[in-house]
């Protein structure tokens, strides 16, 4: 009977190192989980912020590639005023060239004009 209390001693002392073992390793895994838990949530975090910037950065060449249309409208509506200018630079170098024309012809016109009235003597 004794030797049954001893073995019996021992077999609690040994379940009980067993239940302290398997305690500390389950605190231990619990303690390995939380760390993981916080790499997670960091990890989601940068995700996160990367999302945002790259949502920005879309943002942004959005409106740059917008603003570049405009321009591009903004330059070939320069182009065709310029050529509306230049148009009519050329029909007014034509007119000049045809009153500076018509001036001769009027000057010639009033020169045979005052020969003739110096012509009769009244």
């Amino acid at each position: 009977m004794k030797e049954l209390a001893k073995q019996t001693a021992t077999s609690v002392t040994e379940i009980g190192e067993i239940v302290e073992n398997v305690q500390h390793g389950s605190k231990e895994a619990l303690e390995a989980v939380e760390r993981i838990v916080s790499v997670i949530q960091s990890v989601s975090e940068l995700a996160n912020n990367v999302a945002a910037a790259i949502e920005e950065q879309t943002a942004t060449t959005n409106e740059v590639s917008a603003n570049a249309q405009r321009v591009t409208t903004q330059v070939r509506d320069l182009t065709l005023m310029s050529e509306g200018i230049s148009e009519a630079s050329m029909q007014t170098a034509q007119g000049s060239e045809a009153v500076q024309s018509a001036s001769k012809e009027l000057h010639t016109l009033s020169d045979k004009l005052k020969r003739l009235i110096g012509q009769f003597k009244v």
